[in-house]
């Protein structure tokens, strides 16, 4: 809101209205931390699996501690909801459902039902709407179409080694104007999926060693029974499937620094269990 408030008064109340005045939805909220919404989205999913995490993997009002993290649990997962990420709403949305099973079955109503009336339901199901019908996201999802079928095409083209990632930009660029995809063109779009990029990038190969960690990482989750790191995986998989997040320095260190702490933590701690 002090944000607004600033904004408002740099750019002149007439363009601050023509932009959308009082709005607090997607663009208009991420674009005030500079940060792309996908990426923002695992930002705070990630803390909320962390909330969760802290107070035990429930939402209850036991104590003030669990009070707190409750309201700040609500708190980030209605935001995740403005920021307008589908990929993080449905990933929470799923916790939220599990937690919600785990609280009925054991006769715990009014956490859940805090939660619930929190939410201004009609508000956010018709932003929803909004983002799943808009022509924007028709044509974002036109885009996609096209970006996977000439990143498969590249895929096929250089199956061993890949492109690699200085001669990237020149062949992706000759692709696209030989498809005629201007968006590609001058938004100078990648894949847009991080296994499609491993792929272009560094061939086969490249992907083999993506699964790979994946792999090792969740038969470790499934040794130690480590809940979190394995919800961190998942959420970085599923990222992956519609951002190529080792293409920016915030996507690298997020998987890097969270995947090396939670790894080496939780090895520690079975060590010496």
């Amino acid at each position: 809101i002090a944000y607004q408030f600033y904004y408002r008064y740099q750019i002149g109340e007439e363009v601050w209205l023509a932009a959308g005045g009082w709005a607090f939805f997607a663009w208009n909220l991420t674009h005030l931390f500079d940060f792309h919404s996908p990426y923002l989205g695992m930002y705070i999913s990630l803390a909320i699996l962390m909330i969760l995490k802290f107070n035990n993997w429930q939402i209850n009002f036991n104590s003030s501690k669990n009070i707190i993290l409750t309201i700040v649990y609500a708190f980030f997962f209605l935001f995740i909801f403005f920021i307008g990420v589908k990929n993080s709403i449905v990933f929470n949305t799923i916790i939220l459902i599990a937690i919600v099973i785990y609280h009925i079955k054991n006769k715990k109503y009014l956490p859940i039902i805090f939660i619930l009336f929190l939410l201004p339901k009609n508000y956010l199901m018709q932003k929803f709407r909004n983002i799943t019908t808009s022509t924007d996201v028709i044509k974002l999802d036109y885009e996609r179409y096209n970006l996977n079928k000439i990143h498969y095409e590249m895929a096929l083209e250089y199956p061993i080694l890949g492109t690699g990632i200085k001669a990237y930009p020149e062949v992706i660029k000759n692709k696209y104007l030989f498809y005629n995809f201007e968006s590609g063109l001058n938004e100078n779009l990648n894949a847009h999926n991080q296994f499609m990029q491993s792929t272009v990038f560094f061939g086969f190969l490249g992907l083999i060693l993506l699964i790979f960690i994946f792999y090792y990482a969740f038969k470790f989750c499934k040794k130690t029974k480590d809940l979190l790191f394995f919800l961190f995986l998942l959420l970085c998989f599923s990222a992956m499937l519609t951002e190529s997040i080792f293409v920016t320095q915030r996507g690298i260190v997020f998987f890097s620094f969270f995947y090396s702490l939670l790894f080496v933590t939780k090895k520690s701690l079975h060590k010496q269990k």
